[in-house]
């Protein structure tokens, strides 16, 4: 049985004749009546009942009218389905993200994107840093937002989304806090710095250590947290300063903290958008826009997996 069938059914059975379902089809009348035949051959059971005057629809028939015009109802739903997800208008989009550090941009950025694409069905999936360059590879998702420093594949389609400024939390009644001079890099040098522990925030310790060293120095290492919120709570106490994005850091204000952007030779936060190179999804590059939107980051630059890590 095929759409084929139905459709001739449906015609014959709303015109209750062969003729004029056969005009409405545009097709030769002997051709649609064999392909009922074949159809209540199938069936086993009669569709119509003939006689000179025309048609009429069987039991059998009404029954298998409502059946027929669901069916062909829900075929046409696919087709414009189909063809919507071919425009980059409809369809099923999956991310992976590394969980807080994308708060700052995913939000508007899925609003936006609903904005426009209301029959895409977009799911987040919160992942492991060094997860996301497989399950990219493997089709688990569609495209990864991470940090610069993630481990993406070879070939792996990487643009910036966001870049942020770097961020020093101090204690209220620090040196550094009361000093009115710039706060250069530098100047953490001999400070203990307090961090968050891999386990609960992967690349974090990777990215402090990364930012130090390009200033000159290896950071001095406190106590580790096992939060974003515990390390504040750590600088308040006086346990050491703690390095973070601004846009992570202006959520983390309380009043024993004091937040002062670094200047100097500082390199910015920088989150990415990553997709496989053999993506040939419409909805990928159109969520990137959504996010470069959101980070107000201008032109991005189309990167290399290798640069990033260098």
């Amino acid at each position: 049985m095929e759409l084929r069938h139905l459709r001739y059914f449906v015609a014959v059975a709303e015109e209750l004749s062969f003729r004029r379902a056969a005009e409405r089809l545009r097709v030769a009348q002997p051709p649609l009546s064999r392909q009922i035949r074949d159809l209540e051959d199938e069936l086993g059971e009669p569709l119509f009942e003939r006689n000179r005057g025309g048609v009429r629809l069987t039991d059998a028939g009404r029954v298998f009218l409502r059946g027929a015009r669901k069916t062909l109802e829900e075929a046409a739903r696919a087709v414009e389905t189909a063809r919507a997800a071919a425009r980059g208008e409809a369809g099923e989009l999956t991310l992976g993200t590394v969980g807080a550090l994308t708060f700052s941009i995913l939000p508007g950025a899925l609003a936006a994107f609903r904005a426009s694409h209301p029959q895409v069905d977009v799911e987040v999936r919160e992942m492991k840093r060094d997860e996301l360059g497989v399950a990219l590879e493997d089709g688990r998702i569609d495209l990864a937002i991470a940090t610069a420093m993630a481990p993406f594949r070879p070939g792996t389609k990487i643009v910036p989304v966001l870049q942020s400024d770097v961020r020093v939390g101090l204690p209220r009644g620090h040196r550094l806090a009361r000093s009115r001079q710039p706060i250069q890099l530098t100047d953490l040098a001999t400070e203990p710095i307090v961090f968050i522990k891999p386990e609960a925030a992967q690349g974090y310790l990777d990215w402090v250590q990364a930012v130090c060293r390009r200033a000159g120095f290896s950071p001095r290492l406190a106590r580790g947290a096992d939060s974003k919120e515990a390390m504040v709570g750590m600088v308040a106490a006086g346990y050491g300063v703690g390095l973070a994005p601004g846009v992570v850091a202006q959520g983390m204000r309380i009043k024993d903290v004091v937040t002062r952007k670094l200047h100097g030779d500082v390199p910015p936060f920088t989150l990415v958008a990553a997709w496989s190179e053999h993506s040939r999804s419409r909805l990928v590059p159109a969520f990137v826009e959504a996010l470069r939107q959101q980070g107000e980051v201008p032109r991005p630059e189309l990167l290399e997996a290798s640069r990033l890590r260098d």
